[in-house]
Order: C-alpha cells, then structure tokens, then sequence
C-alpha cells in the first residue's frame, strides 16, 4: 500500500546572519524636505493672494452695485434740485434743504473721457465709499473724523471735494489718471447741470492729499483717490475749475410711490460660494473609495475659499486705505 505524497514545506531562505541598520536621513534628505514644505506654502500663499485679488476686483463690487442700482432711482424720484427750485430761471446749488446722513445719495457724477457715471454719496468714510464715491462732509455737522471746515456742494463758491476707490467697491475712479486739462466733469441733480473743466493733475503724499481737499479760497473741484493702482503710498489729484450752471433734458418721471428703504441683501457672491461649499462637501461623502481623498480636498478646498471670502476677506480690506 502507497502512501500519499506529501507537499514539502518552502523553507525561508537562509539568512546571511548580518544585521542591516535602517536607513538615515542625511543632510540632503533633511534640506530637500525642508525645501517642499516651504515651496508648499509659498504655493498656497500664492492662491490665496490670487484668489484676494479676484475679490478686490470683483466681488467688492456686488455691494456697490446693488447700491447705486437703489440710489439712481431713489435720487431719480427726488433730485436735491427739484423743477420747482428752478421754475423762476435760476439754477440754485445742489445743496440739501436738510442735512444729508452719512452715507445718502446727493447727485450724479457724470466723466464723459472716462466712462464715469456713478451717484455721489455723503461722506468719505469706510461704509460710506462702499456705496460710491463721497463728498467730504462738514466738520460743523457731522461727526466724523473724515470731514473738512466749510464743505462745498457743487455750484457754490468754494472747493467740492470728492474722494473714491480706485481698484475696489467698483473701482469709480479706476481711470482717474487719464484726465488732462480741458477734460470736463459734470455734476447733475434732476434737470440741473454743474460743469467743471479739469486744470491740472498732481500726485501727492497722503498729508498733501488731505491739504488738497479744504478750502483755498477759490471756486473749484478737487478729485482725490489712492495712487498708484493696488497701493495707498501717495494720493492722485485732480483739480477742476467751475464753468457754470446749466439745465439739461428731463429724465424718467420720478412721479409716483416712494420706494422704502431696500432691505438688508445677502451678497450674490455668499450664496453662490456657500452653495457650491454645500453641495461639494455632500458630494464628497457618496463618492467611491477610489475618489475619496480627491472628492475631500475638493471639498474642503471649497470651504476654505468660501470662509475666506466671506470672513476674512472683508476684514482684511477694512484696514487699509478708505479710497484704496
């Protein structure tokens, strides 16, 4: 009787009886890891800063929009200068029988050179040049720091001084440095029209640039905004001098209800980004294992971008410049 072969056992090869110590990292593995995590941190630097500028550019922009778009027809319906004021032939100043609050829409701005139409609100603060660009306000009555002794509205003696953002909130005074002597600007409140003509352009220092906006004795304009573009280091100036008063063609017909105050709206850009946040990290938890990692970092990713956006962002822009 034959008995079953049996299957030998592998045996583990035999061992050369040395001990291999475990690799070490030496100064080059040491200096190449360091280089990563820096090169890593630069790159996510550099999106961030990308991704801050987009926001300068951009979304500043949404608030100053739907404010403006609510301020054209809130001065449309009830213009400072009203056709009664100017029904016996004379133009009066675009001065407001009751003093405006902060932030109130006054009059248009109209640059024909540099495609400016924009409305002009009261005062030069931060909130209130989210808005649009802002007259300087009288110390005498308002209290604020950012005002100047015996303010001027357009069509009376003295300087109107006006500042603006130049590269965020809409940008108005984006292209401010292209105006050169001759240019016109015109200011317009229902049927009346206060024309300037531009005599000179000047770069100054911030201190110089507040010098610029008080009174000199002199019946004038002066335009004031951050320079250069993107930085706060000197301040572009424009100076314009009155030509007069005139009237132009009737609008739209503001007859009819006044329209309430808007009420409070959330930004476009926030319930977009909060959206796509939402919806990425949901997607993320159905995904197959293969795609997990990738789907999280995705959505994380997202996350991040939205709650720069919305709460870092905005705080970061408050501590610069009011006309930046």
């Amino acid at each position: 009787m034959s008995t079953p072969m049996s299957t030998p056992t592998p045996r583990p090869p035999a061992s050369s009886g040395r001990f291999v110590p475990p690799r070490r990292r030496n100064r080059v593995d040491t200096v190449v890891g360091v280089i990563g995590v820096i090169g890593r941190i630069f790159v996510v630097a550099g999106v961030m800063l990308l991704f801050f500028t987009a926001y300068l550019l951009w979304g500043t922009g949404v608030y100053t929009k739907q404010q403006q778009s609510h301020f054209k027809a809130q001065i449309g319906a009830n213009p400072i200068v009203s056709d009664k004021a100017i029904a016996e032939g004379k133009i009066p100043a675009a001065r407001p029988t009751k003093a405006p609050k902060l932030g109130d829409p006054l009059f248009s701005i109209k640059v024909p050179k540099i495609g400016l139409d924009t409305i002009v609100v009261e005062g030069v603060g931060v909130d209130e040049l989210k808005k649009g660009p802002g007259l300087f306000p009288d110390c005498a009555t308002k209290e604020t720091s950012e005002c100047v002794s015996g303010a001027k509205y357009p069509g009376e003696n003295g300087n109107v001084a006006i500042s603006g953002h130049r590269t965020t909130y809409g940008a108005p005074f984006f292209r401010l440095n292209e105006l050169k002597k001759g240019d016109v600007i015109d200011f317009v409140s229902g049927r009346a029209r206060y024309r300037y003509r531009v005599r000179e352009q000047k770069i100054v220092d911030p201190v110089g640039g507040f010098q610029e906006v008080e009174q000199a004795g002199r019946t004038e304009l002066t335009l004031t905004s951050c320079h250069p573009r993107f930085s706060a280091a000197q301040r572009l100036v424009i100076k314009a001098n009155f030509e007069g008063s005139s009237l132009v063609a009737a609008g739209p017909s503001g007859q009819g209800p006044q329209r309430s105050a808007a009420p409070p709206v959330i930004p476009t850009d926030v319930i977009v980004l909060g959206s796509v946040a939402i919806a990425s990290a949901l997607a993320s938890l159905g995904l197959s294992k293969r795609y997990r990692w990738t789907a999280a970092y995705v959505a994380l990713g997202i996350v991040g971008a939205a709650g720069l956006w919305v709460g870092v962002f905005p705080r970061v822009l408050s501590l610069m410049p009011e006309n930046f």
